[in-house]
């Protein structure tokens, strides 16, 4: 293979890396609810959508328990349930069936459980 063909070669496979890591970005596109749940220092409350900023949100890792860390305006690391946020790719988000979790918010008496739904089987 002449040099030339090896450039444009590296060219087209670099490219083609670069078009493939765009798609798999993923983002908060928008909230389901006014309040979300997030899960920080092993405990689990419920926070203000407004205070995880203004979307998109990149999402900077995701766990097998639907949650997805995202870093707040100021900086701070939080995990976000998957299941009070859409994304630019919901096919991502895994359903957890194996768990179960319940979670009550401070100022009021209800409660928020994950592991259940209807794709759950």
């Amino acid at each position: 293979m002449h040099k030339r063909q090896r450039v444009e070669w590296l060219v087209l496979l670099s490219a083609v890396c670069a078009h493939a890591h765009a798609r798999e970005e993923l983002v908060i596109t928008a909230f389901d609810a006014t309040e979300v749940e997030i899960h920080q220092d092993g405990k689990y409350r419920y926070l203000d959508s407004k205070a995880l900023g203004q979307p998109p949100i990149e999402v900077l890792e995701r766990d097998k328990r639907n949650f997805l860390k995202i870093r707040l305006p100021g900086g701070e690391l939080v995990w976000v349930n998957g299941g009070d946020v859409h994304t630019s790719d919901l096919e991502k988000l895994r359903h957890n069936c194996s768990g179960l979790a319940m979670s009550e918010p401070g100022d009021r008496k209800q409660y928020g459980m994950r592991g259940v739904g209807e794709k759950c089987k």
